[in-house]
């Protein structure tokens, strides 16, 4: 069973065993949930049934950053909840991070989201340089943009330190690391650059490859011999070198 499987068996089962959902909600009379946008639906009835009958939720969100719906979450669920439980609101509406141009600027594109609850956010920083916004065909070309902005910043007496380039995923890192370097522009990053060789994937089909051309260490065949499942146990490798024809 997946989680959510296992969701639908736990809510069934509170449903038709109210004995030992009255245990549950005995045992927990005050449930927070935090990050509130990201729940689907069958998390919500489950939840709604352990509440009962106090309905001391508390919960946590912020629709606008609802990003899960792959996976059935839906900011609307937070709507259902005012609706339902009608609950004492504390709107937490000052941004700390960001200056007033970037939140007035993202406050702008939101507001396009036709489900969602209204809101108005400010920021408590000042208003800062305004926002430029602008498209590129690729990554490659993406990343000259921004070479060519370190530079200028540069040849304008901004040392490399006052610079940070962000990047919302990993992949994005190894491209634009590569950028500097050729161009022997000075940085350092708080992650690894990732790489491809050591993902689990990749260490996968190598170890293939290997046992292939006649590798029998014990460690490399356990690692591929269940991928895909094969049911085959680990307390069949007895010896440091494995015997293929012994195993089969």
């Amino acid at each position: 069973l997946d989680f959510d499987d296992m969701l639908v068996y736990c809510y069934d089962l509170l449903e038709k065993r109210p004995d030992i959902c009255r245990i549950w909600q005995q045992q927990y009379p005050y449930i927070l949930i935090d990050e509130f946008q990201d729940i689907n639906q069958i998390q919500y009835d489950v939840v709604k049934l352990l509440a009962q009958p106090k309905q001391n939720l508390f919960v946590v969100g912020d629709d606008d950053q609802s990003i899960y719906g792959f996976r059935g979450a839906r900011p609307d669920i937070m709507q259902d909840f005012m609706r339902e439980y009608h609950p004492k609101t504390c709107t937490l509406n000052v941004n700390y991070r960001s200056t007033g141009a970037i939140v007035e600027t993202a406050g702008r594109v939101i507001r396009h989201n036709e489900n969602r609850l209204e809101k108005r956010i400010v920021a408590e920083a000042e208003q800062g340089e305004a926002v430029e916004i602008r498209e590129f065909e690729g990554t490659t070309e993406e990343n000259e943009a921004i070479r060519q902005h370190i530079l200028a910043y540069r040849q304008q007496g901004i040392p490399y330190r006052e610079m940070a380039v962000l990047f919302r995923t990993n992949t994005q890192a190894r491209s634009i690391s590569s950028k500097l370097k050729e161009y022997n522009i000075p940085f350092a990053m708080k992650e690894m650059v990732p790489n491809l060789y050591d993902h689990w994937i990749a260490r996968d089909i190598l170890t293939y490859i290997r046992v292939a051309l006649g590798d029998r260490d014990r460690g490399q065949v356990m690692r591929i011999i269940n991928r895909p499942k094969r049911y085959v146990h680990r307390n069949v490798f007895t010896e440091p070198y494995v015997d293929l024809d012994e195993l089969k």
